[in-house]
């Protein structure tokens, strides 16, 4: 039930924060500003709690970025895929002799 009331009223914040945007773009303030104000009293436990997330993500980002660019490397020529297909692949003779049969069913 509690889950239920949170849904609703995270619906409600996030109704006011398009009316704040609304509002403040004809006034000329700052949007986020007026957001974390709105939330903050919607949600006093989430003032406390956001600095520390926050910062849990700022980490994590720099961590990430600290690893340097993505680096791909080509896999081995052939590809086990492909070796596994070529196994896999029955003779011409053989196909040729099925696809025969399959012509004569259609047409039997």
């Amino acid at each position: 039930m509690l889950t239920v009331w949170l849904r609703r009223q995270e619906q409600e914040v996030r109704k006011v924060a398009v009316l704040a945007w609304t509002a403040s773009v004809e006034n000329g303030k700052s949007v986020t500003e007026a957001y974390k104000k709105y939330v903050d009293a919607a949600f006093p436990f989430a003032a406390t709690s956001r600095s520390a997330s926050d910062q849990q993500l700022v980490d994590a980002m720099r961590k990430e970025a600290d690893k340097g660019p993505i680096t791909f490397t080509p896999i081995e020529q052939p590809s086990p895929l492909q070796k596994t297909a070529a196994r896999l692949r029955m003779p011409d003779e053989f196909r040729k002799k099925l696809q025969d049969n399959k012509r004569a069913r259609k047409s039997g």
